[in-house]
């Protein structure tokens, strides 16, 4: 006698006579049909999760790097403007707001506010979760060292107050540690 239970009869289907030669009911069918399509909808959901594992790596890679790279495009505008003695001069700490002429500081003025612009745009990548935090930290501590230098402390004072940049921003920027930053600087 052969075993009875539906899984048991779909397992002698092939080898023994049911109602006729081997022909499933319809309700049968139906539910082969319902355990085929839950098993496809769980394979699919694996294969969703490692794909979104994935594209968040890669996200976040290309992210990383984007970052770098606009810095080195930064670098490359500065080293080619013509006010690029007196920018890289921004950066030396004994210097002061009042040591540059108007044109000077209007030029340094709209570096600066590039400059932090760019910050500005990691937070926001470090705050959606698609900026590693090695990289927004390293960014951040020189973000807050360069407000501490004399001039870049007199522009961030007025830039800080402008609608441009997020409290949240202004935040991390003033509680991160200053450890000091060197760009060199560029003489005539």
């Amino acid at each position: 006698m052969r075993p009875t239970g539906l899984i048991n009869e779909l397992l002698w289907w092939p080898v023994g006579p049911r109602r006729g030669p081997n022909k499933l009911s319809l309700e049968e069918f139906a539910l082969i049909g319902e355990i085929i399509g839950g098993l496809a909808v769980l394979v699919t959901l694996i294969f969703l999760v490692i794909e979104l594992r994935s594209n968040a790596r890669t996200l976040r890679a290309n992210t990383n790097a984007e970052s770098y790279k606009n810095w080195a495009d930064q670098n490359s505008v500065m080293s080619q403007h013509p006010d690029r003695v007196a920018i890289s001069q921004a950066f030396d700490p004994t210097k002061t707001w009042d040591d540059f002429t108007p044109e000077q500081q209007a030029s340094i003025q709209t570096m600066a506010r590039s400059i932090f612009q760019r910050f500005q745009s990691l937070h926001f990548q470090y705050a959606a979760g698609i900026l590693d935090e090695k990289v927004w930290q390293h960014n951040l501590v020189w973000c807050s060292s360069l407000v501490s230098y004399p001039v870049w402390k007199t522009i961030w004072e007025n830039e800080k107050t402008q609608p441009a940049f997020s409290t949240e921003f202004v935040f991390a920027i003033e509680s991160a540690p200053v450890v000091g930053v060197s760009i060199g600087t560029i003489t005539d």
